[in-house]
Parts: C-alpha cells; structure tokens; sequence
C-alpha cells in the first residue's frame, strides 16, 4: 500500500481550491459580460428612441394634416352631393379661429356675386387647433399658387371661383400655424379641386 504523506493531501486541496477559484472567477467574468451585454442593448435602445422623438413630432403634425385633409374631402364630397340632390348653388368659405378650422356654407340660386346668399350653416372641422387655412396670398408667398379660400359649386355649371386664372386646378392648404411664422410648407397638406366637377383629393 503506497503511503499518504501530508504534503501530498495538501498539494491536492490546493489544486481543488485553485479550480474552484478559477470557476468563480470564470462565473463572475461570464456574468459580466452579460451585464455589459444588456448595458450596450439598453444604451443602444435609448439612442434610438431619443433620436426617433424628434422625427416623430415633426410627422405627427403631417399625420394630423393628413387626417384633416381627409375628414374635409369627406365634408365637401358631402356638400357636392347635397348641391345636385337639392338644386342649389352653395358657396363654400373657409376661415381660422382661435378653435381651428372653420367651413362656412350659403346658399342661392347660382353661382354669381348678384345672387342673394343665404347662411346654411357652418361647422369645425374636429381636433384642428394649432392648424390653419393658407390664405392664397400666404400660398403665393410660400410658392403655392392655386389656393382659394371660397369657393361655389352649382349642379348646373359645377365648380365656380372668382379669379378665372385658376379655374382648372385650385386647392385648398392645410398647414401647421408655427410652419407659418417659419415660412415652411414641408407639412403643408392639399385637398385639391380638378376640372369643372371639381374631383376632391388630397396629399
């Protein structure tokens, strides 16, 4: 039988206690790693969230537009319907207030200043405040030519505005109230008229 000295159980706890050691200290560093894994992801993540804040504000405001545009085309196809059931002339005017965006209806006989316009009524076009309607001056102004801010539609003769220039193609602008006061139309959203029948779209 080979005989056990001290010095030899000795050597061997040392070489258990040095692989558990060595296996801590591995478990700590595979840990680490990790924890500096997740570090990166989540630092990466809130780069690309507070780089993405601003992008969506700024199309926010064109989403809204977009939005308002289509609940107006809507509002107009409506007006164009009621205009050939009834048989009347309505003139079309649109305005800012303090509450948004304003469309104001009248009614006559045909589409000429002479006639007798009598209110039919107005209405808010939902959740447009901070928005306005570009007056054709300002539409001149930001190189956006062709904006009416009234318009008649008769059955009879169709679509009718006072300045014979933009009979063809006219549009009316939708646009953030701060884009004015920076001159910018990057946001700028067009419901346009076409032709004589006046065929609503809008971008």
């Amino acid at each position: 039988m080979v005989p056990i000295y001290d010095s030899d159980l000795a050597e061997k706890r040392w070489q258990e206690q040095q692989w558990q050691n060595y296996e801590f200290w591995e478990q700590v560093e595979i840990r680490n790693r990790k924890r500096k894994r997740i570090w990166i992801f989540f630092a990466l993540f809130l780069f690309l969230i507070f780089s993405a804040i601003p992008v969506f504000f700024v199309r926010f405001d064109k989403w809204r537009g977009v939005r308002l545009a289509r609940e107006l085309s809507q509002e107009l196809t409506s007006i164009k319907r009621e205009s050939a059931t009834r048989q009347v002339a309505i003139r079309v005017g649109f305005s800012t207030t303090e509450a948004g965006l304003r469309v104001r209806l009248e009614e006559g006989t045909q589409c000429a200043d002479s006639v007798r316009w009598t209110p039919l009524r107005e209405f808010m076009i939902s959740q447009s405040e901070g928005f306005i309607f570009l007056t054709p001056e300002s539409g001149l102004k930001l190189g956006v030519p062709s904006l009416v801010s009234m318009f008649c539609y008769d059955p009879q003769s169709g679509f009718q505005n006072s300045d014979s220039a933009i009979q063809r193609s006219r549009g009316v602008g939708i646009l953030p109230a701060k884009d004015l006061t920076e001159d910018k139309i990057e946001r700028l959203t067009l419901v346009t008229l076409e032709g004589n029948s006046a065929e609503i779209s809008f971008e």
